[in-house]
């Protein structure tokens, strides 16, 4: 009928338009067909084109992502990394390869190993691991000699002379100290001991005579009990051991070589006062003294140089050598007012 032909010819005519259209778009992508058969084929083969091009870019991009993790590994070995994200530590990276490219010439010929690289890190760690080990050393080092500084100027007492204790130099300083510090006071204490010896030797002849030298009332013990402010009261001759042995005021007795440095040196002086008098028979006499107060406190010395003075006010002549300011200091008044002869003697060392 009409209708019906008039319908056909309108779908015919769309037909044919929109097979011009897709024809026009497929040409975009170099394609072409006169029939529907042909277009179909050719798109079909583009298709495929286009997974195989699909394929080959994803085998690249795999290939790429391969290297750069490669590459960052290396990187990350090389110089650590600040974040976890790959793209923050690509400044870091750039900045410490910038330092290095001032040794890009130094090494032309050496080949960049893996293996070798590894090698000088384990040895970079073991140096570090040696280095904190020697920084702990000297870490205990310097804290013993800061107990070595410590012990020494409480040992020695010394207000003007403080000894530092910093370095080796130092340690060999305050040991030659301490050293020179224990042959004095071995020395004292050997002066002492020897003439502990004498009355040991006397007294397996001489007891009784020897016993009268010591006691409450004789002058060792005045002596003594002076020079120590009263704290020992009575020097004592235990003539069963034969051993010289003190009485301090709270009653308890010690033997002499249990007293300390500085209370051994004013035994010994009573003990030389005491046999000075004695021998000379009540004659007056003199004494040569070098130094006899060293370890003495400020305290002591000062009741020591008085114990000196009544008895050179008695009529005994001193001569007393000291380098210790104190002692000057002590004697102040007397040397000014001249009622002792002070003579100071210059260094002849250079």
């Amino acid at each position: 009928s009409y209708m019906f032909k008039w319908k056909f010819a309108r779908n015919k005519s769309q037909l044919a338009k929109e097979f011009e259209m897709i024809k026009f778009d497929i040409s975009k992508f170099n394609l072409s067909g006169e029939t529907i058969g042909d277009i179909s084929s050719n798109i079909q083969k583009f298709e495929d084109e286009c997974l195989d091009e699909d394929k080959k870019e994803k085998k690249i991009r795999e290939k790429l992502s391969g290297l750069i993790g490669k590459q960052q590994g290396i990187l990350i070995n090389l110089f650590g990394e600040k974040s976890e994200i790959s793209e923050d530590n690509i400044p870091y990276w750039d900045e410490e390869i910038k330092e290095l490219e001032v040794y890009k010439d130094r090494a032309k010929n050496i080949k960049y190993d893996e293996k070798i690289v590894l090698k000088l890190k384990k040895e970079k760690e073991s140096y570090e691991d040696r280095l904190d080990y020697l920084d702990g050393m000297m870490t205990n080092f310097q804290k013993d000699l800061e107990k070595i500084e410590r012990k020494s100027n409480d040992i020695l007492q010394s207000e003007e002379d403080y000894l530092y204790c910093k370095t080796s130099v130092d340690l060999k300083a305050v040991s030659d100290k301490l050293q020179k510090f224990i042959n004095e006071n071995e020395s004292n204490r050997d002066s002492v001991l020897k003439v502990m010896g004498i009355f040991k030797e006397i007294e397996i002849e001489e007891k009784e005579k020897i016993s009268k030298l010591f006691g409450k009332e004789s002058p060792i013990s005045k002596y003594f009990n002076e020079i120590t402010n009263g704290l020992y009261e009575e020097v004592l001759f235990n003539q069963k051991i034969s051993e010289i042995e003190v009485k301090r005021k709270d009653g308890a007795v010690l033997e002499a070589e249990k007293l300390s440095g500085g209370t051994y040196d004013q035994l010994y002086l009573s003990i030389r006062l005491s046999l000075g008098e004695k021998l000379l028979k009540g004659k007056k006499g003199f004494f040569i003294m070098d130094d006899p107060f060293i370890k003495a406190d400020p305290d002591r010395l000062q009741r020591q140089i008085q114990t000196l003075k009544k008895i050179s006010e008695s009529g005994w002549q001193i001569l007393y050598f000291s380098a210790k300011g104190e002692v000057k200091n002590v004697l102040k008044k007397e040397i000014k007012d001249g009622s002792i002869n002070y003579i100071e003697i210059k260094s002849i060392f250079i």
